[in-house]
């Protein structure tokens, strides 16, 4: 009995590993092609044992491809994927036009991960972002009640948008935006000569904001807090008064009793009586 059930384990071990290896036969025939523009190197390298496709979005030319290049090489990487696998796994995210393109590729002409890429991004440049000119910056103005926080949060979103600009005029941009309070004042009296002495300078003031605030918070509080205890203190004392007004308007349902003449005479008045009266003789 023994014997069998080792062996059905056995023949299951083996059906599971068949079953697998079926797997990656299947997967590494979908990003496979005979007729493709990879080197024999790149058809012929076999998949990592763990290697999963990634998950993106299709391709189809409408956006960035080198957004699309970027997500890509991070998820590969992530797995340690070979550059000979990353380039049969990058037709797997390619669709409508996109693979018409791919298609078209001499044959055998794409050896590496960085030549298929460069051949991608220069053929599908016309969906790339184009960069703002510099003078988009002026139109970062700080709004009235903004944190030097947050404004700056803002502007270096927006300068990530724009072409390559000098540190000047980065800096008399900046301070073009700002509204006239103190760190307004400060760097009007003596403007850092570099970005890093401006963000070194509003770190100060943004940290001085960040106490302020923090205080606000805790004074905002600490006002709640009083005011809801007195809330409580004078719900209460209402509590306590309407008690006392309603024991003094409960009636009063202790037995009345009538006070009556007393009823016991004294035996002399009984004796007078009787004689006084012949009709009790």
């Amino acid at each position: 009995m023994e014997n069998e059930l080792r062996n059905m384990r056995k023949e299951m071990d083996e059906l599971r590993r068949a079953m697998k290896d079926k797997g990656r036969e299947n997967l590494d025939g979908m990003i496979r092609r005979t007729d493709s523009p990879f080197t024999t190197e790149v058809l012929n390298r076999p998949l990592p044992l763990k290697f999963r496709l990634p998950q993106l979005e299709s391709y189809d030319s409408s956006k960035d491809p080198l957004d699309l290049i970027e997500s890509f090489k991070t998820l590969m990487l992530l797995q340690m994927t070979p550059d000979k696998v990353m380039c049969r796994a990058f037709l797997t995210t390619l669709k409508g036009a996109t693979k018409v393109w791919f298609s078209k590729i001499p044959l055998g002409t794409i050896a590496n991960f960085e030549q298929l890429s460069k051949v991608f991004v220069r053929h599908f440049i016309g969906g790339q972002r184009h960069k703002k000119p510099t003078s988009h910056l002026l139109n970062i103005q700080q709004v009235e009640g903004e944190s030097l926080r947050h404004h700056m949060i803002r502007f270096n979103k927006e300068l990530l948008q724009v072409d390559e600009a000098e540190d000047q005029v980065i800096l008399t941009t900046f301070q073009a935006g700002l509204l006239p309070e103190d760190f307004f004042f400060s760097i009007t009296k003596s403007l850092p000569k570099t970005i890093a002495g401006l963000l070194r300078k509003a770190q100060d003031y943004m940290n001085a904001e960040d106490m302020v605030l923090a205080k606000e918070i805790k004074g905002k509080r600490k006002r709640e807090e009083g005011t809801s205890s007195n809330r409580d203190k004078k719900k209460e004392t209402r509590s306590v008064g309407q008690t006392t007004r309603k024991k003094k308007e409960l009636p009063d349902r202790r037995p009345k009793f009538t006070n009556f003449a007393p009823l016991i005479m004294s035996i002399k008045q009984v004796l007078k009586q009787i004689r006084d009266d012949p009709s009790l003789q």
